[in-house]
This record gives C-alpha cells, structure tokens and sequence, in this order.
C-alpha cells in the first residue's frame, strides 16, 4: 500500500521551505501557503508539477485525503 502525504507533510519530508517550494513551481509563495491550506484548488497541470518536484506520485500526495477534487 501506497504511503500518503498531505501537501505540506510531503513538503516536508522532502526537506523544502515553502519559499524553495514556490520558487520550484514558478508561483508566489503566498500562492504555495494558499494550496497547503486547500489543496482542493490546485489545477491539475500544478498538481502535476507538485508531483514532479517531490519525486512522489500525485496518488500520495493527493488521492488520500479529501483533496480527490483538484481543479481541471
């Protein structure tokens, strides 16, 4: 079975600041904090590159938790 993360545990365990986090993905770091706080309104090419930076599939990050509804 799959381990799950939320975003900022996942975040975490990668040993990234928000900031570092932010500035990976091209957003503001207010942005980044905002998608932490809600990661139901992240649009899916932003989930994608999430996954992407944390070298962790979106399923882990995502799919465990409510946050099954990411934005098209």
């Amino acid at each position: 079975m799959e381990q799950v993360f939320t975003l900022k545990s996942a975040r975490m365990y990668r040993n990234l600041t928000q900031q570092e986090m932010a500035d990976h993905l091209g957003v503001h770091s207010n942005t980044y904090a905002e998608w932490e706080r809600h990661p139901e309104n992240i649009r899916i090419k932003d989930a994608e590159k999430i996954s992407l930076v944390l070298n962790m599939p979106m399923s882990a990050i995502f799919y465990g938790s409510d946050t099954t509804k990411c934005s098209e």
